[in-house]
């Protein structure tokens, strides 16, 4: 009997430790899919800057509440791996669909709950600041992280180059 009570005690303190967590996840299938469309994660931006169309599904068997994301990275996103000067700094601003989003105010982050097997589309809209050096590469990080499902976040980089404008 002794045995068997020290057993249901520790089978008890294993499943509720905080080492856990993720297996809890798991169990909640916390599954998301952040994509760009057509895989164009390169662009170059014009005067009005660039947008990418993105596509955010909620795999899980429940409805997530997601903060979309975007900024500014380090780590060199170029199309060329011998390329070596830092990243200029872009302004990324989220736009959800105006349904899903009705306050919608081009911020750099939105929230947005996605039903079970539910997905939505939305921009991410890159300015390019006054005075910004050309020929120069800007990397952008979006991320969908489900207020639920805290270790799992999809993430996409977006690549936007610089060109010389009056070059056309």
């Amino acid at each position: 009997m002794k045995t068997f009570l020290i057993l249901i005690a520790t089978c008890f303190i294993g499943a509720t430790s905080p080492s856990n967590e993720i297996a809890n996840e798991e169990l909640q299938n916390c599954d998301s899919e952040l994509t760009v469309e057509k895989n164009r994660t390169f662009k170059s931006a014009d005067k009005d800057g660039v947008s990418f169309s993105l596509h955010l599904q909620n795999k899980s068997l429940k409805a997530q509440t997601y903060v979309i994301s975007a900024k500014n990275i380090s780590e060199s996103c170029a199309n060329n791996k011998n390329y070596a000067d830092p990243n200029v700094q872009l302004e990324p601003y989220i736009v959800l669909p105006y349904d899903k989003a009705p306050n919608n105010t081009d911020d750099s982050s939105a929230e947005i709950e996605i039903q079970p097997g539910q997905s939505i589309d939305f921009h991410v809209k890159i300015k390019v600041p006054n005075n910004t050096p050309v020929y120069r590469w800007g990397c952008i990080e979006v991320e969908a992280s489900s207020t639920d499902c805290s270790s799992r976040t999809p993430k996409a980089i977006l690549s936007v180059y610089i060109p010389n404008p009056s070059e056309g």
